[in-house]
């Protein structure tokens, strides 16, 4: 494909199109707010709905040009304001000077290529989107302030267009500005006056001087700083698309957590919405990232319309001037990240509320007159202005002559482009599945993007989940290598069996795409290629310890392949992807993320095994990889298995939600879980006066019981919560014909066991251990597993326990085979783990892997157990698990 080219036309002046009159009008106390004096600039994606070939670019059809203008012009006669200039005069104010032959700035451009191509600008790369912005001219004066308006219209081969206009905030607002835009595309519609009639009256929002002006919401002398600010490199600009479920699951979890952190005798009926759910998460995810000082301040100020809320009289329909005031929430930065989510969204809320009363209006607007902001907190971080876009209007109704509006976004120049504002954004007409989603546009140092993507990937649903391993190899033939001598046949050796073996697992080297059922599908392309990186570290594995019993799980990190978040713009997702990192003594890690979606971890190993036995010299790998997953296809059944918890009795956590985890591994000898295991018989036979068991308690069960209540412990769950335990359970030995061998699918269900907290603290653990084995026993057979898939089909989850403590997931790693036979080429594998990253890194999930080849201290029977938690709960369950090592024997 050719490199984007735009060919850009001279400016040209729209003039409205009848005589207008020639004044100097006054603005409003709040059109004249300082920071009201930047540039929006908003992109208009419009998708030609007519059958149109390729054009050359002599050949594009001029007539969405025409129309445009023409229809401008007849907009400004109502609008004439916006064809003027802005002045600023001695007394600091501005004021619109008016002409009838002064117009409005317009470009006219040609891109070379299709808006397709571009995914009619949905994608996550905002600096594609800033060549389609208006950036009004210099040339006209000195200022280039002095121009309320401007357009640009880029014409596309495939007959669509991007429409760029930049308005100037001293004039209008947000709402105004939607009403003006829906004024042009009536006209070009073919209508002959716009339905709204625009109205100036700015002298009703001129306030008065008044000796009691609002106090400031926060000093300079106490303002958070970030590392990272003020910086001399430019910022990065992104976009992150929340869809509505995920938003759901966020407002559950804070509602039940506000329901929870109250007196009973208090409780208020307290309706927390989607924005000031979102709204408290993006802010301290923001602070997290610029890793504000602690002992300093930040403030949030949300932006919020007042047209509906002056009443004595309301202002008319068509007013298109500034009529917003700031709602301030200002929190010391350790309050917002140690208090409950939920109480920060209380902050907002209250302040909300408070806005929108006649008083604190009026009040507002005198404070503006009568005082210069006296502090400023611009650039450093601490302030964050948020602005929502979801219900101002630009993407509906605005089609016209066959042309459909698909997107509409602020382009990263000038208003978003400031690391002070966020802006929420209704999602395009394009990706159907995203319906009821939100698009947050953010901007921030280079430094600090990494942080907030990982707090917003917190949000997204399991459904996505990556599965991150790590494989560690010794080498036996080098002693040290400096950086450029490091065998470069070891990458390519790696680069050719993965090739080899994506032949017979094509579909991993696919694309991921959500359709519009909500289902997933593998498109598969004889182009599909599969991610790979290649790196090399500055140390030997040795001083890592081959990445055994390392303190810090941050340094396996750096060491898994993490997968992009989409193929280019297009919302696919990579099923796979690799990462080699090479070390100074000769050996090296392979980081491998897997999407959950189409492999589990029966099927990544066995794919992990047909790449090595490819490097050792096989011409195939010894199991053929089978699809078939029409065999776990489900059906609608009038009986689906009931839901295990509901989200009213679920056990809640006081440290969570929270997406600051600790990430841990815990070693148990073999030793620990037998004298675990035989105590927990002795106690069982006991307790039930009976001198045999018919059935043996297995190490799983054991090691499952105790972990679960230790978990419990450590996160507080209240008493008289529930709680439910989700183990794992592989599925393919147990179905009617059972599946072949190579089938590499997601054959798993959940078994579930659901107590009160209360119970599974005061009952004998060796009674867990029985729940434990018999629900088991019941997830193995035919009739469950069928009842689990039918139920999937049948019916979404019904209960939300995520991410608030209830739920514990527990899978077991040790049998996977991730350690066993996977030597090659004089590399010994040394290790195998998950890497804490997406799955293991959610506070729900427990991995049991076998221990490493390196410590033989833990043998065949002890296992690591990986788990994350919040900071001020791992030092309890430490406390549980050094306890466990301390069993007498029996």
């Amino acid at each position: 494909m050719a490199p984007l080219n735009i060919h850009i036309k001279d400016v040209v002046f729209v003039t409205p199109s009848k005589a207008t009159p020639s004044s100097i009008l006054s603005l409003s106390t709040l059109d004249n707010i300082p920071d009201h004096n930047s540039l929006c600039q908003t992109i208009h994606v419009y998708k030609s709905s007519q059958n149109h070939g390729a054009y050359t670019n002599d050949q594009i059809d001029p007539n969405p040009i025409n129309v445009i203008k023409e229809a401008l012009s007849k907009a400004l006669f109502y609008y004439y304001p916006l064809a003027g200039r802005l002045v600023k005069h001695v007394d600091g104010k501005f004021r619109v000077h008016c002409n009838p032959n002064i117009g409005v700035p317009f470009v006219e451009a040609i891109a070379n290529c299709n808006l397709s191509s571009l995914h009619y600008l949905d994608g996550s790369d905002t600096q594609v989107a800033k060549l389609f912005a208006f950036d009004l001219p210099s040339q006209d004066e000195e200022s280039v302030k002095q121009y309320p308006l401007g357009f640009k219209v880029t014409k596309f081969f495939c007959g669509g267009f991007v429409l760029g206009m930049a308005v100037s905030h001293v004039v209008i607002d947000g709402c105004g500005a939607s009403q003006f835009l829906r004024a042009i595309i009536e006209f070009a519609s073919g209508r002959n006056e716009a339905s709204v009639k625009p109205v100036w009256e700015r002298e009703r929002l001129i306030g008065s001087f008044t000796n009691t002006p609002l106090p400031s919401p926060m000093d300079g002398p106490s303002v958070a700083s970030s590392p990272y600010l003020p910086s001399k490199k430019a910022l990065v600009h992104e976009c992150f698309k929340v869809d509505d479920e995920n938003i759901r699951r966020l407002k559950m979890s804070l509602i039940k957590e506000f329901d929870n952190n109250i007196i009973e005798t208090t409780k208020e009926n307290i309706i927390i919405t989607s924005f000031e759910s979102l709204a408290a998460y993006v802010w301290r995810s923001r602070v997290r990232a610029l890793k504000l000082s602690y002992d300093g301040k930040t403030m949030l100020s949300v932006i919020v319309g007042i047209r509906r809320h002056l009443l004595d009289p309301p202002l008319p329909e068509g007013y298109y001037g500034n009529a917003i005031v700031d709602a301030n929430v200002v929190l010391k930065v350790k309050e917002l990240n140690e208090k409950p989510l939920s109480q920060v969204v209380k902050h907002i809320k209250e302040s909300k509320k408070v806005a929108f009363t006649k008083e604190y209006i009026r009040n507002s607007i005198n404070t503006f007159e009568s005082t210069v902001e006296d502090f400023d907190v611009e650039g450093s971080g601490a302030f964050m202005s948020l602005t929502d876009w979801k219900h101002l209007g630009f993407l509906e109704k605005l089609d016209f002559r066959g042309n459909v509006l698909v997107n509409a976004l602020p382009a990263p120049c000038n208003m978003f482009g400031s690391v002070g504002l966020c802006i929420f954004a209704p999602l395009s007409n394009i990706d159907s599945s995203m319906k009821g989603g939100v698009r947050v546009f953010v901007s921030l140092p280079n430094d600090a993007m990494p942080k907030f993507r990982e707090e917003m990937e917190a949000l997204r649903p399991d459904l996505n989940m990556l599965c991150h391993i790590i494989q560690v190899y010794k080498s036996q033939k080098h002693d040290a290598y400096p950086n450029d001598q490091i065998d470069p046949n070891l990458i390519n050796v790696i680069k050719k069996s993965l090739s080899m073996a994506l032949f017979y697992y094509y579909p991993l080297a696919g694309k991921i795409v959500k359709h519009d059922d909500g289902k997933f599908r593998v498109h598969c392309n004889s182009n599909d290629s599969v991610p790979f990186i290649e790196a090399i570290a500055n140390c030997n594995l040795s001083s890592l310890h081959y990445l055994d019993g390392i303190d810090d799980m941050e340094v396996a990190k750096q060491l898994a392949f993490e997968l992009p978040s989409q193929d280019d713009e297009s919302g696919h997702h990579y099923p796979l992807g690799f990462k080699v990192t090479k070390f100074l003594c000769g050996g090296f890690t392979i980081g491998i993320g897997v999407s959950h979606v189409v492999c589990d971890g029966f099927g990544v190993s066995q794919f992990l095994h047909a790449i090595i036995e490819l490097a050792r010299g096989r011409s195939e790998p010894s199991i053929k990889p089978v699809w078939e997953r029409e065999r776990l296809m489900g059906s609608i059944t009038e009986m689906p298995l009931p839901s295990p918890m509901d989200d009213a009795s679920a056990a809640v956590s006081p440290y969570l939600p929270t997406t600051t985890l600790v990430h841990e591994c815990f070693k148990v000898d073999g030793e620990s879980i037998r004298r675990l295991k035989m105590r927990l018989i002795k106690e069982f036979t006991n307790h039930n006066n009976i001198k045999t068991m018919k059935e043996i308690f297995t190490n799983f069960e054991s090691l499952t019981a105790y972990i679960w209540r230790s978990r419990a412990r450590a996160l507080k769950l209240n008493h008289d919560g529930k709680t439910m335990l989700g183990i794992l359970v592989g599925a393919r030995r147990h179905l009617d014909p059972p599946l072949p061998e190579g089938y590499y699918g997601n054959a798993i269900v959940d078994a579930n066991v659901v107590l009160s907290v209360k119970e599974l603290m005061e009952k004998p653990l060796s009674q867990v251990v029985k729940h434990i084995k018999e629900i088991k026993k019941v997830a193995f057979t035919r009739n469950y597993i069928t009842d689990s898939i039918n139920t999937l089909v049948t019916k979404e989850q019904d209960f939300n326990v995520e991410g608030i403590g209830a739920y514990f997931n527990v899978t077991d790693w040790k049998h996977l085979g991730f350690l066993e036979n996977m030597d090659f080429g004089g590399n010994v594998l040394m290790n195998s783990l998950p890497a804490p990253c997406n799955m293991f890194a959610a506070v729900d999930l427990c991995i049991f892997a076998p221990p490493s080849k390196l410590d033989s201290s833990m043998k065949d029977e002890g296992v690591r157990v990986f788990v994350s938690l919040p900071n001020a709960a791992m030092p309890k369950f430490r406390e549980e698990m050094e306890a466990l090592s301390l069993l007498n024997s029996i």
